[in-house]
């Protein structure tokens, strides 16, 4: 059923076009003439020059409006202009129309502008960055006896931040020095043996292959006296180990021990943020990487206003 309809009002459309078409032409009458027996077909259908179709065929712009007046003679109306004698001026309707309408001058500023370059700034979000994390860890074992520092604390290098139980360590720093004197002891009685042996062999008193038994001895106990030395030297390091310092000034940061935990070699007492310098890191888009080079200037704006070149 739409499809009919369809078809009727395409047609019906056509059919209204082909008729406003005809209707705006004229209609000649042959034998008579040029410009005799010619009729507009609007006048055959409707003669009133106020009739609905004519109105709509002038809207539509099919047909002009007779009653419409000619440009020509508007403008000639109004291009008449008395003089002071009292004759009529023509003047054309363009120099009237030129006359009121002409534009006021305007006044001109000139400037020169020069070519010169300028900065091309790159915009890069970033964070701020410790320049380094340092855990500081125990050289030797034992338990946590006192824990000097807490999370946030500022540190200067040296500052003590663990001190483990000694235990021990200063009876073995005592055994070694002991051991240390006994060893110098020996080492002087070695070397006055050592001294005899030879004024008596220059007298003829002792014979000369007792000289080498003699210096054998010598040479164990100077190596006595070394080994006793080492043996004191890591005592007192290890007695020094227990109390375990910053290397570097910063901000304590976890891990921390706490008191009474038990730690091994290599264990972490505290870890230290060293925020001077501090670094400001930022990623450079793969589109601008060609304009940022090292050395180029930059202008840090952190999150609180502060302002850094």
């Amino acid at each position: 059923m739409m499809r009919y309809i369809l078809s009727y009002g395409v047609a019906l459309v056509l059919l209204l076009m082909i008729a406003g078409w005809l209707a705006s032409g004229t209609l000649v009458q042959g034998g008579n003439g040029e410009g005799n027996g010619e009729q507009a077909i609007i006048d055959m259908i409707e003669p009133d020059n106020d009739g609905p179709v004519r109105k709509l065929f002038i809207s539509l712009g099919l047909i002009t409006d007779p009653n419409a007046q000619d440009p020509e003679q508007i403008g000639v109306a109004q291009g008449d202009i008395v003089t002071e004698k009292g004759a009529p001026e023509q003047t054309s309707l363009a120099d009237t129309l030129s006359t009121e309408t002409a534009p006021t001058l305007q006044s001109v500023r000139t400037r020169i502008f020069n070519a010169q370059m300028m900065p091309i700034e790159v915009l890069l979000r970033g964070k701020t960055q410790a320049n380094a994390t340092i855990s500081v860890r125990a050289e030797t074992s034992g338990l946590v006896k006192q824990l000097h520092v807490s999370k946030g604390q500022n540190v200067e290098p040296g500052d003590v931040l663990c001190t483990l139980d000694r235990g021990t360590r200063e009876a073995r720093l005592a055994q070694t020095e002991a051991s240390l004197a006994q060893a110098d002891v020996a080492l002087a009685q070695a070397q006055a043996n050592l001294e005899t042996n030879k004024t008596l062999r220059d007298k003829g008193l002792s014979p000369a292959n007792t000289a080498r038994q003699f210096e054998v001895s010598l040479t164990a106990a100077q190596a006595s006296r070394r080994a006793a030395l080492a043996a004191l030297d890591d005592a007192r390091n290890d007695l020094d180990n227990t109390e375990i310092r910053a290397e570097i000034g910063g901000i304590v940061q976890d891990p921390i021990a706490s008191v009474g935990d038990m730690l091994s070699v290599g264990a972490v007492c505290a870890t230290v943020v060293e925020l001077d310098p501090m670094l400001f890191v930022g990623r450079v888009a793969e589109t601008k990487i060609a304009l940022v080079k090292a050395g180029l200037p930059a202008i840090v704006t952190t999150v609180t206003g502060q302002v850094v070149e």
